[in-house]
């Protein structure tokens, strides 16, 4: 799935199609492009991210009803070893919000899912989504998961460890485990992205705003993954 950033708005993203080398890497990891009809944003929300509105077209994959069992991952994230046991996870399971990962926990973080598709949830998940509350959906998707699920299947409500999305900012208290072979995913969310500046920028240890060396060990372990990917 691709996004059009400048022709986008909160209620239709335009969706363009992957340029023929992207869809061939795809190609060569033996993964599905899927295109998809977004998914209208309900009048009266107000994302605190306008960007956010690429998010709310995950809720499409609850019709991807030839799946038993569905793990999402968010595109910016890093798999550190083989996850294959979220697949048996219970039915719904998130990882835990960590909008301040020093912090207690709150709600769930949209970029990791472990669900089983179903039409009649996805409908219900749409027409959930249209009575807005006060806060508007500001944090999305995620919000809308958290109170969907809270309120109508709380019995299949599951939060896993936090290991399964570890960010950058867990390197300001979590500096020992962010690099432990204890964690599965880090997850850049809220923060640079590895992808947005080059190797010798990221390697300076005076970028400002870096935990280093914690995070500049996270970014060299993205850059090395990244490498091993272009040479198979």
């Amino acid at each position: 799935m691709a996004v059009d950033p400048d022709g986008m708005s909160p209620s239709n993203p335009a969706f363009v199609k992957l340029p023929a080398e992207a869809e061939a890497a795809f190609a060569r990891l033996n993964a599905e492009v899927r295109y998809i009809e977004p998914v209208a944003v309900p009048a009266g929300a107000e994302f605190e991210n306008p960007r956010w509105s690429i998010a709310w077209n995950k809720l499409r994959a609850w019709e991807f009803t030839e799946f038993t069992r569905l793990v999402f991952l968010d595109s910016d994230m890093m798999v550190q070893q083989d996850i294959t046991e979220m697949l048996s996870f219970p039915e719904f399971t998130s990882a835990p919000g960590q909008d301040e990962p020093c912090e207690t926990h709150h709600g769930i973080n949209g970029g990791v899912l472990i669900f089983s598709p179903n039409k009649t949830v996805y409908n219900e998940l749409i027409a959930f989504s249209q009575d807005v509350p006060t806060s508007k959906w500001r944090q999305a998707e995620q919000e809308l998961l958290g109170h969907f699920y809270m309120t109508f299947y709380r019995n299949k409500f599951h939060l896993i460890s936090g290991l399964y999305n570890i960010s950058l900012r867990s390197c300001q208290c979590l500096y020992p485990i962010v690099l432990s072979d204890h964690v599965k995913i880090i997850h850049f969310y809220s923060g640079p992205k590895p992808w947005d500046h080059t190797a010798q920028i990221w390697a300076d240890p005076n970028l400002p705003d870096l935990e280093a060396p914690c995070i500049a060990e996270i970014i060299l372990q993205w850059y090395n993954t990244l490498e091993r990917g272009l040479t198979q």
